[in-house]
Order: structure tokens, then sequence, then C-alpha cells
């Protein structure tokens, strides 16, 4: 007589049976997705890769500063970072705004504006020079009511009459750096709508400050109503041929 198991038993066996199946079939299936699975992910990261250097070039490209100091080894003289860029525009400002000063001053005293740097008592703040300041066109009118000891000349019209010269507090030589010693003003003269003159109701001047070397140069006007106007941005715009 052979021994049969009972139903309950025999019910329990394939139970188990089948979940050992399932647990199989389960485990190869998830074996069999692993590799599909490295594969995405590698991908991803090689288009993760592909795109990263495009989109430091947008981000180069609306920011004009770090354009200017990451082509600063091939293009300019010496490199530039931003805070140097704000640092030099600042103090072409604070040069401008001091001529403004001294043409107040004068015209309180005269009537009348002048083209002539020495008799406005202006004066570089440093012995060298990263700018150069002035006017483009003499102007002295035939009854100059200037100072007896230093009579109003229209060469005296731009920061070239300091050059040589020593500077009153530390006795050093006024001079160009070697890239702003290259400018000339003159070049500018289609940036003045006014002429960057002197007359009696009212002044206009220019200063140029390269950023860099001398194709890539900042320029500023100021008048008599003490606009500031940035008329050339040295970091976007090249200097005229």
């Amino acid at each position: 007589m052979k021994y049969q198991l009972p139903p309950k038993r025999t019910l329990i066996l394939i139970f188990v049976i089948l979940v050992l199946i399932i647990f199989m079939f389960v485990r190869q299936q998830r074996s069999n997705d692993l590799p599909e699975a490295e594969e995405v992910s590698a991908a991803d990261a090689q288009s993760e890769m592909s795109t990263t250097p495009k989109s430091e070039q947008e981000n180069k490209k609306s920011n004009p500063a770090e354009q200017l100091v990451d082509t600063a080894g091939s293009s300019f003289n010496k490199k530039l970072s931003a805070e140097e860029i704000n640092e030099i525009r600042s103090n072409a400002k604070t040069a401008l705004a001091a001529v403004y000063t001294s043409q107040q001053a004068y015209f309180a005293e005269f009537g009348r504006y002048t083209t002539d740097l020495k008799s406005l008592g202006w004066t570089p703040p440093k012995a060298t020079l990263d700018f150069k300041l002035g006017f483009l066109i003499g102007s002295i009118p035939p009854e100059s009511n200037a100072t007896d000891d230093l009579p109003e000349e229209t060469s005296r019209m731009d920061t070239d009459i300091f050059i040589g010269e020593e500077m009153e507090e530390t006795r050093e030589k006024y001079q160009y750096d070697e890239v702003t010693e290259k400018i000339k003003l003159q070049d500018y003269a289609r940036l003045c709508p006014n002429g960057c003159t002197a007359t009696q109701e009212g002044f206009e001047m220019l200063i140029a400050v390269p950023l860099g070397d001398e194709q890539h140069v900042d320029i500023y006007l100021i008048n008599s109503e003490k606009e500031i106007i940035h008329v050339q941005d040295g970091l976007t715009e090249t200097r005229p041929l």
C-alpha cells in the first residue's frame, strides 16, 4: 500500500513550489534589467557632460566682464578681473567729478568755463596715469580773464601737459602706463556731441580708460550739467581704426 500525503500537506507543498518558482522568475527578471539600467545611466552622464561646456559658454556670453577675463591671455596685455574693471571705472568717474568741481569754482570766479586744466587748478590724482582726460578743442575768449600769473593756453587741454612734471606730494614724475600712452583722445571725437570743448555757457570733456589694452577702451563724457555718460563700453566695443 502506497503512502499518500494528506490533502492539506499536498496543498502546502504546491504553494511552496509556486512561491519558489515566482521568486526565481522575479530574480531572473531583475538580473536581466540591470545592464539596461546601466546603459541609460551612462547615456545620461555622457549627455550631461556634452551639454555642460555649451552652458558655460552661454553664461560667458551673458557676462562681458567674465568674457574679458577669459580672453585676457590671448587678446589683452594683462588679465583683469570684474572687480578690477569696476575699480578702473570708478576711478575714471572720480577724476571726472574732480574736474567738474574745478570747473564750477572757475565759473564762479570768472563767469565762464575753460579748457585749460592748469588754469582750473586740477592735477592728476596719481603719478602713473591709467587714463587720458581732456578736451579736444581749446577755447579761449579774446579777452581772457584768467589769473595774471597763469594766463590761459589752448595747449593745456589734456593730461599730456603733466607728463614729465613732478607730483607735488611725492615728487614722482607723472607718466602714462604702457597701454594708456598709446591712446589718442582725438580718435574718439565722434563721441563728443558738443565737440568736447568749453564756452561761456558750458563745457564737455572726455576720459579714455583702457581695459587691458588700447583696443578695448571705456569712454566717458562729463558736462556742465554734471552728467557722466558712458559713450563707449570697452568690454563690447573696440577702438575705431
